[in-house]
C-alpha cells in the first residue's frame, strides 16, 4: 500500500471519502469519523473501512491548528492599589437558572487584592 502526500493511502475509495468527511466535520479525527460511520450515526456517511481508523489525515488546517503559538508579552505590572485595574469575564446562559432565576452572571477579580466578586 502506497501513501500520498495527503496521509491516505493510494489504492482504497474509502481513504478519500474519509478525507472529506474529515473536512467537513471540521477536522474530525478518522477514529471519531469511522466509528460513526460503522454505527451509522450521521446520515449519508458512507460505510468506512476500519483499517482507516489509524490514519490521521494531514491537511493544512490541522497542522496549523497544532503549531505552538508564542507566549504573551508580560503585562506592564501589578495593580499598585485597590481597583486600580479589575479584571472582568461574564458567562451567558447557564445550562440551568440560578436559585433567583439568573441566566448569567459577572465575575470580577481585583488584581492587587485578588478579591474575587461573582
Amino acid at each position: 500500500m502506497t501513501v500520498k502526500k495527503s496521509g491516505f493511502p493510494e489504492d482504497t475509495k474509502h481513504s478519500t471519502e474519509l478525507h472529506l468527511w474529515h473536512q467537513r466535520s471540521g477536522h474530525l479525527a478518522s477514529k471519531s469519523i469511522v466509528s460513526m460511520s460503522t454505527k451509522g450515526i450521521v446520515e449519508g456517511l458512507p460505510k468506512l473501512d476500519q483499517s482507516l481508523e489509524s490514519i490521521a489525515p494531514l491537511c493544512t488546517g490541522c497542522l496549523l491548528r497544532k503549531c505552538d503559538r508564542r507566549p504573551f508579552r508580560p503585562t506592564a505590572k501589578k495593580a499598585g492599589s485597590v481597583c486600580e485595574k479589575v479584571h472582568m469575564d461574564i458567562k451567558s446562559l447557564m445550562d440551568m437558572m440560578s436559585i433567583g432565576t439568573q441566566l448569567y452572571f459577572l465575575i470580577l477579580v481585583d488584581d492587587y487584592s485578588v478579591l474575587i466578586v461573582a
